[in-house]
């Protein structure tokens, strides 16, 4: 059995499933929705795998079973699977899957590039679509500017990388106004810490990328 990961991954861009038995995701990242829903996608070969199950927590044949009778084993999260159809439908409406995993590989470049031409390095080498992740000296600083000064809150580091790093999430259905503030206001507060003279290269380029490759 191949069990993947794809939290920050299902609804960023099309993942190849011919030979993953079990992909998981949950609702707090490009489904765009509060944590608490945590999804499986199982192959054939899982189901069987899985059988009559084992014990009775978290035993998976029983909540196949319900689903198969179009309903849940135990207490659903009523609030969050009809904020899943709306996201869904959401998508739909604004022209499918395939437009929003352009639409995020698009953002994706364009911020990247946007804070690579103000002097700024993406860690790691080979960055995700789904956020931009900044390692810099001054990161702590810059998150705690960016959220007193223009209201932009980004996540931080975990661990060994607490302080060190901050993220800009770039999953979802996001207005192109949104995130050319969020460029704009990091250059802010780079020329506010002193690192370089405030001139809009990093909202210039976020729209020629943007804007250049919707034409």
């Amino acid at each position: 059995m191949i069990i993947a990961d794809g939290i920050t991954a299902v609804g960023v861009e099309a993942i190849d499933m011919t030979n993953i038995d079990c992909l998981i995701a949950g609702s707090q990242k490009a489904l765009m929705l509060p944590p608490g829903l945590a999804i499986l996608g199982l192959s054939n070969a899982a189901i069987e795998t899985i059988g009559s199950g084992v014990g009775y927590y978290l035993n998976l044949a029983s909540e196949i079973k319900k689903q198969r009778q179009n309903t849940t084993a135990y207490t659903a999260a009523t609030t969050l699977i009809i904020g899943l159809l709306e996201v869904l439908e959401t998508v739909e409406a604004n022209g499918g899957v395939e437009k929003l995993y352009e639409e995020t590989a698009t953002r994706a470049l364009a911020v990247g590039s946007a804070l690579e031409a103000i002097g700024l390095h993406i860690y790691p080498n080979s960055p995700a679509k789904s956020m931009t992740t900044i390692d810099d000296e001054n990161a702590a600083e810059i998150r705690t500017l960016l959220k007193s000064d223009f209201e932009v809150n980004v996540a931080g580091g975990q661990d060994h990388l607490k302080g060190k790093i901050f993220r800009i999430n770039q999953m979802g259905l996001i207005s192109n106004y949104e995130m050319a503030w969020v460029v704009n206001a990091v250059e802010l507060s780079l020329a506010k810490l002193g690192r370089r003279s405030y001139d809009g290269t990093a909202n210039k380029i976020f729209n020629e990328i943007t804007f250049g490759m919707s034409k």
